[in-house]
């Protein structure tokens, strides 16, 4: 019990070094935008609306991740991820909400994979969407052998008309030891 113990406390500290890998290298079909610069919102076209209702939420975003690791009451420093990937589906069971796709994760040089949210209800107002969890999402992270046990909540999320997305996750390992605190900024890519 203590090796699973010692092993997700090593994973998630170096969840601090995460890297983010290219989808394309992966073999997994390539969709992560490749935006030649994510931070102008790669496909607004100089602010233009891309957003104009829920149904145009579902694609692909890019932008950069800040990952804060909390360990054993011990808070490390704020490690910024560049070129993040994640993908938005309509839910196809409940209406007004989206899937979440949060691509290629690795910690350190272990790569773990996609943490995936389902059913995150949307709202609107004032031409902004709106969304998170209600409650966390138990999910399981990595080769099945070594897998890691996490709860994880959308804590607040919003989409704006331009594209552009914001996003706060909160990762909790299944003894609640170790938390990890992601924020996320980027745009929605282009359709190719």
């Amino acid at each position: 019990m203590r090796r699973v113990i010692y092993a997700a406390a090593t994973a998630f500290a170096a969840f601090a070094l995460m890297t983010a890998c290219d989808k394309a290298e992966s073999g997994n079909g390539g969709s992560n935008g490749n935006v030649e610069n994510p931070g102008d919102g790669g496909n607004t076209g100089g602010g233009s609306d891309v957003i104009g209702s829920i149904a145009d939420i579902p694609g692909d975003y890019s932008g950069s991740l800040t990952v804060t690791v909390t360990m054993m009451g011990q808070t490390g420093e704020p490690t910024p991820v560049e070129n993040q990937a994640i993908a938005i589906a309509a839910n196809q069971e409940v209406e007004n909400s989206i899937d979440l796709t949060v691509s290629n994760f690795a910690f350190g040089d272990t790569p773990l994979g996609d943490i995936e949210l389902t059913n995150i209800p949307v709202t609107e107002a004032d031409g902004e969407y709106t969304f998170k969890t209600e409650d966390s999402q138990h999910i399981s992270v990595g080769e099945a052998s070594s897998a890691l046990e996490c709860d994880v909540t959308v804590t607040s999320g919003t989409v704006k008309a331009n594209g552009e997305i914001n996003m706060e996750l909160s990762i909790l390992t299944g003894n609640g030891a170790i938390s990890v605190a992601v924020t996320y900024t980027g745009s929605k890519t282009a359709a190719e």
